[in-house]
């Protein structure tokens, strides 16, 4: 399985390097090798309902405010605020600020490729259990043309990292028309729900060039999101 799962990835790797250029976007709960564009700041509302397998099932929902903004000098930082609600009504606040760092800028031979700190602001579990670990991480994105199944070039995200994000992880971003996408992607154990599956699927639409929707199925647990994207000084 090994042997496979390297040979799976050493084959991204080279779809990366060779791949033509594409418009940035992102992925779903994976880091991405993608910043957001100069000055854009992104604002998304994100609430998660968990079915019964969970074990134990102290948790009923789930709901994530999360602020991502590009800073100057390639950086990227994003907050997000997770606040839980267990079956006795009480309610846990978590803060995980994480930084990133583009490091290589995508041409049309080479992917954006960033370095970054997953929670830079933890280093422990919080008090109710969960885990929000400092985590270091690289990844790689790229457009892939592929014309003979697809209009437009699908973006690929592969990626590696330590603790949360240990091991290898990736996704796809498909776009099925100026307006729509869908993605899916391999996560990592360490930022999935508890119990839930590997694989993450979402369908976004942006109905303005400023406010889109999502919704998720994340392993298993649905996922909505309302997201509000603008840019710092622009009339």
């Amino acid at each position: 399985m090994t042997r496979y799962l390297l040979v799976f990835v050493i084959a991204i790797m080279l779809v990366l390097l060779v791949s033509a250029q594409a418009m940035a976007y992102r992925v779903v709960l994976i880091p991405s090798g993608d910043v957001l564009p100069e000055g854009m700041v992104k604002l998304e509302y994100g609430h998660v309902v968990n079915p019964d397998h969970h074990s134990p099932p102290g948790i009923d929902w789930f709901s994530g405010y999360k602020l991502d903004a590009r800073l100057p000098g390639n950086f990227e930082v994003y907050v997000n605020v997770k606040d839980t609600d267990d079956e006795f009504g009480a309610s846990d606040l978590a803060t995980d600020v994480s930084v990133q760092y583009l490091a290589l800028q995508e041409t049309a031979k080479l992917p954006n490729l960033s370095v970054g700190v997953w929670n830079i602001n933890q280093d422990s579990p919080s008090p109710a259990g969960d885990r929000h670990q400092r985590s270091f991480w690289v990844g790689a994105s790229k457009a892939v043309p592929l014309p003979s199944l697809i209009k437009r070039s699908p973006r690929f995200t592969l990626g590696a990292g330590t603790d949360l994000l240990q091991g290898f992880w990736g996704g796809v971003i498909i776009f099925t028309s100026p307006f729509a996408s869908i993605a899916a992607e391999y996560d990592p154990q360490g930022i999935r729900m508890p119990n839930a599956g590997p694989i993450t699927v979402a369908f976004g639409y942006n109905w303005t060039p400023h406010l889109r929707t999502k919704y998720a199925n994340l392993g298993g647990d649905s996922a909505f999101a309302l997201v509000y994207t603008d840019w710092f000084g622009k009339k």
